[in-house]
């Protein structure tokens, strides 16, 4: 099983915590109009999609 982690690009560390990794085919915070997210690692505020990476976690 997949599922999509997402990275703040400006510190590296996860944008979500470990249980809110999501599904990969439906990504919650990335479907809303108006884009606002805290980075979990280093708490700055990400308002623009293009801050996170997003990567693939396979899991077993």
């Amino acid at each position: 099983m997949s599922r999509i982690l997402a990275i703040h690009r400006d510190c590296g560390g996860p944008a979500t915590d470990d249980d809110t990794i999501y599904p990969g085919d439906t990504i919650p915070f990335l479907t809303e109009e108006e884009f606002a997210l805290t980075c979990f690692t280093c708490l700055t505020e990400i308002s623009d999609r293009s801050e996170l990476r997003l990567t693939e976690v396979n899991q077993q």
